[in-house]
């Protein structure tokens, strides 16, 4: 009996997969699905926003505005700035890190050569 029903969920899990893929696919390449989601995603970040809002003490907003083209263009430029210079901080920050550890390696080969040249 068990083993039947082992059988059989092996079963399942096989003939899933294969649809399981063919499903993904589509819905790659489906737009009705890509707007779907694309809603049910905005949705949740309004939801968010709101429910951020709420627990800060404002008011519920009853209505948000959509940025313009320009705004959003912008924000993007602004946000990508920041995200340069922050990586340009922390490359700075490695190298300066690579450059101490490696002028610490080489001063620690040449005590150590000069210890052993000495016996």
């Amino acid at each position: 009996m068990v083993l039947w029903i082992k059988l059989g969920f092996l079963a399942i899990k096989q003939v899933a997969k294969p649809v399981a893929a063919r499903i993904k696919a589509s819905a790659r390449t489906s737009d009705t699905f890509r707007k779907l989601i694309l809603a049910v995603g905005q949705r949740l970040h309004r939801n968010t926003l709101q429910l951020d809002r709420i627990a800060e003490g404002k008011g519920v907003e009853y209505y948000m505005s959509q940025k313009s083209s320009a705004k959003k263009a912008a924000a993007e430029a602004e946000a990508t700035r920041l995200h340069d210079e922050k990586e340009a901080r922390e490359f700075r920050r490695l190298d300066a890190r690579v450059t101490e550890l490696s002028e610490s390696e080489r001063d620690t080969r040449q005590s150590s050569w000069f210890a052993f040249a000495g016996r």
